[in-house]
């Protein structure tokens, strides 16, 4: 199924990192949110599978505006990980397919 803009669907890619970057970003409003109310959390391999899936600039803009995981640099460094893994691999897709 492709996500619309517009009227007119988005190439499947395009689809796929929109929709994994609008569930990235509602889980780390819901753990932020869990966090508080003492309710069960998502735990962190769920939000790290999620950024590594393609919503690493959703992740790190929540964390931001939530000021969620801001303080938990192991957390930060895997993140960071995933999204240098993430930029290698853009850039070896680019230089490949000129």
């Amino acid at each position: 199924m492709a996500v619309w803009w517009a009227g007119r669907p988005l190439p499947a890619v395009l689809s796929w990192v929109f929709a994994v970057n609008l569930v990235t970003f509602f889980a780390y409003a819901y753990d932020k949110s869990a966090s508080r109310s003492q309710l069960e959390r998502v735990p962190e391999s769920v939000l790290l599978a999620l950024s590594a899936a393609g919503g690493t600039l959703s992740a790190v803009a929540a964390m931001l505006l939530f000021r969620h995981k801001t303080a938990k640099g192991g957390f930060q460094f895997k993140l960071l990980c995933i999204a240098v893994l993430q930029s290698l691999t853009g850039v070896a897709y680019l230089l490949i397919a000129v």
